[in-house]
């Protein structure tokens, strides 16, 4: 998966932190995929959830996008 953004590294430890995409059951039949931020050193995670019933391949990349924003917005 292509991220558009550079990843900010850990504001605690200065590691570099991992990008990852899991999915997450929510209740019936429907899916939502958690894309999220960890660093592994420290446990800090950021994570970005959303319904992606009929997304395309665009929108996937998108998503991880928007998680790493979050990443590196972060206060």
């Amino acid at each position: 998966m292509i991220v558009n953004t550079e990843l900010k590294p850990c504001p605690f430890c200065g590691k570099l932190p991992r990008t990852n995409v899991e999915w997450r059951e929510c209740g019936g039949n429907d899916l939502v995929l958690e894309f999220s931020v960890k660093c592994d050193n420290c446990g800090i995670k950021r994570s970005y959830r959303k319904d992606v019933n009929n997304a395309t391949f665009s929108k996937y990349v998108n998503m991880m996008n928007e998680a790493v924003k979050l990443w590196n917005e972060r206060v």
